[in-house]
């Protein structure tokens, strides 16, 4: 993990990190919603979701140079 940003006013986190082999970035997000949050970036080969209390946990699957931006469903 190279940057961490997170905006907890409005769930909106940005993260960049660098990985010599394919990884496992494991994030739980707070939210309300039981929609998912909305994931992009580059260096993501997929993206799982799961709704746990309080939130949602996103894995997402990452290699070399990567970046991950969530943001609350609906909002980009």
């Amino acid at each position: 993990l190279t940057s961490l940003e997170a905006v907890p006013c409005d769930g909106h986190l940005k993260l960049t990190g660098t990985t010599a082999q394919s990884g496992e970035a494991d994030l739980w997000i707070p939210s309300a919603s039981t929609d998912e949050p909305t994931v992009t970036g580059t260096g993501i080969a997929s993206t799982q979701f799961t709704q746990v209390d309080g939130g949602w946990r996103v894995f997402v699957t990452v290699s070399g140079d990567y970046s991950i931006e969530v943001a609350p469903a609906g909002v980009k």
